[in-house]
């Protein structure tokens, strides 16, 4: 088969990501630990993930283990006015994993240590994962429950295959943001799960937390019934910050299963997610948070009290290679200022491919209620329409 690559893509923050498939877990009706390596999903894959996230198509013999994992992704991007921004093709991620076993006891007891490191023109060499996971079955759950220590990304709201999700900016939790600390992860019920997260702050990246942000914390609630064709989630951030408002972040998100209310006469998902955060677009000194005063620019600061986003993606499965994605976000960065809002519609496709290969391709249109300007005049990235596309292969 001869492939049309459009290959335009992403831009200077798709520095990395981990892929997330909360839709399977919707269609499925599993935890996340059945398919990633971390409890609440994202990230390295398991072996049952590997086969189920092909699409039924072939993989490699390469995937038929749990030990190790591999990412890489090439990346092309191209906005209105390229002249004016970041633009072209780049290396996004290459990224091997190791899930080794280090102590394996009874009923399902088991420590492994997952490390991975990522080396990429965009983002650098550096270490992402880093942690020791223990798990210890417990009774009446199906899934073990969890402990993790070292670096890992925080467990808040819908794990989004990629963190360029206006709610991920808006909060601080895009999937690069590694934080260190330790999370407890378990099963309520067999429908309910829940992960706990304490790391020194929410935006240190593993390293000492700055002496004014003593501690910081996610709580996030899953419940997926088994007999209904939904999930519906629950989540909050806090930073404890000595001196300044503590910011803080509430994500309330659910999923519905096509298949499951169409008998799988159609295939398909929807996804919702609605943020709410406090504090958060400002950084220590008072100004905008950089990594949102660098992707929209706004036109006047922020007061810093309440911002507003939401998230939603629809998916129709055409085939078991392609899948029609539609994506929008919408960012309010301050509630009372109308003239900072942003809107981004995105449309394309999903082509999955033997050989662990998968091509994603989108065209998308940007919406603002005022187009802000640089200092030279051009419009940042979330004011201009663009396509985008990304190469990924992975073991």
């Amino acid at each position: 088969m001869r492939l049309m690559a459009v290959l335009i893509l992403f831009t200077a923050f798709c520095s990395q990501t981990s892929y997330a498939r909360p839709e399977y877990a919707l269609q499925e009706k599993l935890n996340c630990a059945a398919c990633h390596v971390t409890a609440w999903g994202g990230g390295p894959r398991t072996t049952y993930g590997k086969v189920y996230g092909s699409h039924e198509n072939k993989i490699s013999k390469m995937s038929e283990s749990d030990l190790y994992y591999g990412d890489l992704r090439m990346i092309a991007y191209r906005p209105t006015h390229p002249s004016k921004t970041q633009s072209g093709f780049a290396l996004m991620t290459a990224a091997p994993t190791a899930n080794l076993p280090v102590y394996q006891g009874a009923a399902n007891s088991e420590m492994r240590l997952v490390y991975t490191l990522n080396s990429s023109p965009l983002g650098g060499t550096y270490a992402r994962e880093a942690y020791l996971s223990w798990q210890a079955q417990t009774a009446g759950a199906d899934v073990p429950a969890r402990l993790t220590l070292g670096r890992f990304y925080l467990p808040f709201g819908i794990l989004t295959d990629e963190h360029r999700a206006y709610t991920r900016m808006q909060s601080r939790m895009p999937l690069e943001n590694y934080e260190m600390g330790a999370a407890l992860s378990a099963n309520l019920s067999t429908d309910l799960h829940f992960d706990l997260a304490l790391v020194n702050d929410l935006e240190s990246g593993g390293t000492f937390s700055n002496r004014n942000v003593t501690w910081g914390g996610v709580l996030n609630f899953r419940a997926n019934p088994s007999t209904l064709p939904f999930f519906i989630g629950l989540s909050g951030s806090y930073g404890h910050v000595l001196n300044t408002p503590e910011p803080y972040a509430i994500s309330s998100h659910a999923g519905i299963s096509l298949d499951r209310i169409t008998g799988s006469k159609l295939s398909g998902s929807l996804l919702l997610e609605r943020v709410d955060a406090w504090n958060q677009p400002q950084d220590r000194s008072g100004s905008i948070h950089p990594s949102l005063n660098t992707f929209f620019q706004l036109n006047s600061s922020p007061r810093g009290q309440h911002s507003v986003g939401y998230f939603s993606q629809a998916k129709f499965n055409m085939s078991n290679r392609w899948v029609l994605l539609y994506r929008f976000d919408y960012l309010k960065p301050d509630s009372q200022l109308p003239e900072n809002t942003f809107a981004r519609h995105g449309i394309g496709f999903e082509i999955f491919l033997p050989g662990n290969l998968i091509i994603d391709l989108r065209a998308e249109k940007a919406v603002v209620a005022s187009k802000p300007a640089g200092p030279d005049g051009e419009e940042p990235l979330g004011a201009q329409n663009a396509l985008l596309a990304m190469i990924r292969c992975w073991i």
